[in-house]
This record gives C-alpha cells, structure tokens and sequence, in this order.
C-alpha cells in the first residue's frame, strides 16, 4: 500500500473525485506547461459500468475545466499551431521550454 500512495504523491498515478483529480492535473498543467495529456481510464477488475462511469465523469467535469483552466494559462492547442507559425529570431536565446524550479515545491521522491 506504501507504493501505492507514494505513486500518487509523486503525481504517477491521478485518483479521485472529479474535483480532486481536476486539481491534481491542474498542478502539472501549471508546472509543466504541457499541450497534450493522455490519459488511461481505470485498470484492473472494475466493472463495465463502473469503468464507463468514470470516463463520463471525466469527459463531462474533468476535461472542460482543464480547457478552461489551459486558456488562462495561455498553453496553446498543438492541433492549431502550424510548423513555421512562430518566428525564431536569429542571434536571440530561446526561451527554455520548461522551467523546472517550480516542480521543488512538490517535493517528489520525497
């Protein structure tokens, strides 16, 4: 059970309520800026409709507050950029892609 539960505090597992799980993933929106999250519905020995109501769930609470959530962050939408949409320009450091310091105040590992 300690695996368990360390998984989920290191952010490898996401488990709850719509609201908990919305907050959770919030977290790693903000943190680590990403444009695509995939998602594996529940696993193991779970019923049909158990499984089913899960994904309903998730799509009808969890999904529209994460978009909502994206746009205030201004993560853009990769499936509406375009190679070449945002010019580079020569002799200027990019900026980096991900800035790490924030991830110390989850204190992962820990």
């Amino acid at each position: 059970m300690a695996a368990y539960q360390k998984a989920q505090k290191d952010y490898l597992m996401i488990v709850g309520s719509p609201k908990t799980v919305t907050e959770q993933i919030k977290t790693i929106l903000r943190l680590l800026r990403v444009s695509i999250l995939t998602v594996f519905q529940v696993q193991g020995t779970v019923s049909n409709d158990d499984r089913k109501n899960s994904m309903r769930l998730f799509a009808q609470e969890v999904m529209p507050a994460l978009r909502e959530y994206a746009k205030e962050l201004d993560l853009p939408d990769p499936f509406q950029r375009f190679p070449g949409s945002v010019k580079l320009q020569g002799g200027v450091a990019r900026l980096p892609v991900v800035d790490r310091t924030p991830l110390a105040s989850l204190k992962l590992g820990a």
